[in-house]
């Protein structure tokens, strides 16, 4: 299935089909012409790629091709992104600007990271569908030469994850990333690193090239499609539900004023659209069993139970006693 409306950075593109002719792979003409066609300066749509992934795919016998691929990509197709990400001043500040601004490479997806265990991972989250596998083979090892590139070739990851199911040769992916610990069918795309790794300084870091980098990004994404905005505040807060406008908008690398501006083109506010993501929490903590009220207020970061029964019977029409009783009428 192809996406008409999700568009990539040309330069990326590019880069996958210079790369698959390399390997020896026929990329019919036409669809060569359409990617050459787009100029850098332009967004390229996310169809054109997802016809050349799928035309790698058909050609690819070993199902080794999303690797090779992802071997030799450099941070310099990412275009803003790589040089922003280039001159962060540590790895951690590097992913934060990948989380915040992947949408310049590309719409098919979103990056984020998590605490996992004994470790930080940096995950993605794919949209597309078409030659998934392969893609995420790719990004995923790109990722990883990336942070390699930028923290010393010594850097390692504790492990990576697929969620794809285990190929029929594990050990090419062991090559590949140069571990062992490789495992297949799990909840995440990730890499997990360790805590002290996201601290490696690995730029001595020049304040006004990076600073300009921000800006540039920061505009290019904004002529982006309005609502990846909308669904990128949202995606902050149902990951956090009790941010403050502030912290939501040091999360976006904005500022409060521009939060208000953005979300206002957008049609909502930041207590609207807080409010929607609180109320769906608060709805999905009663669905898993008894809980009080004092319990919901502290997980959803109200100052007391008073506020939060204010902002239920608003969203609600009723207090929580009357919307158990009913949720408990409607059961039998």
């Amino acid at each position: 299935m192809t996406n008409t409306t999700h568009s990539v950075t040309p330069s990326f593109t590019k880069a996958i089909l210079a790369q698959a002719e390399l390997l020896g792979l026929k990329i019919p003409p036409l669809l060569k012409r359409a990617i050459g066609s787009i100029s850098n300066e332009q967004r390229l749509p996310m169809a054109l790629q997802d016809a050349l992934w799928l035309e790698i795919e058909a050609q690819d016998h070993a199902g080794v091709m999303g690797l090779e691929i992802g071997a030799k990509l450099q941070p310099g197709h990412f275009d803003t992104l790589g040089y922003l990400v280039l001159s962060s001043p540590d790895l951690s500040a590097a992913v934060d600007a990948l989380v915040n601004f992947s949408a310049l490479v590309g719409e098919g997806g979103r990056f984020n990271k998590v605490s996992e265990g004994q470790g930080i991972g940096l995950y993605y989250e794919p949209t597309f569908s078409a030659a998934k596998d392969m893609r995420l083979d790719t990004i995923l090892l790109c990722l990883l030469n990336g942070t390699r590139w930028l923290a010393g070739q010594s850097l390692l990851p504790l492990s990576v994850h697929f969620q794809r199911a285990a190929p029929a040769q594990p050990d090419v992916y062991r090559q590949a990333f140069g571990i062992s610990d490789i495992r297949f069918e799990q909840p995440r795309n990730m890499l997990l690193f360790k805590r002290s790794d996201w601290q490696k300084i690995v730029n001595p870091a020049n304040p006004a090239f990076r600073a300009n980098m921000l800006a540039l990004a920061q505009r290019q994404l904004k002529s982006l499609n309005p609502q990846d905005f909308m669904a990128r505040a949202e995606q902050f807060l149902e990951q956090d539900p009790v941010l403050t406008r502030e912290q939501l908008a040091k999360r976006m690398w904005i500022s409060e004023r521009q939060l208000n501006r953005r979300l206002a083109d957008c049609g909502h506010s930041f207590k609207t659209l807080s409010d929607q993501v609180k109320k769906n929490h608060a709805l999905q903590l009663l669905k898993q069993g008894p809980i009080s009220q004092a319990a919901l207020a502290f997980c959803l970061g109200y100052a007391d139970e008073s506020a939060f029964a204010k902002a239920f019977k608003r969203w609600m029409g009723m207090g929580l006693r009357a919307y158990l009783r009913h949720a408990i009428k409607e059961a039998d």
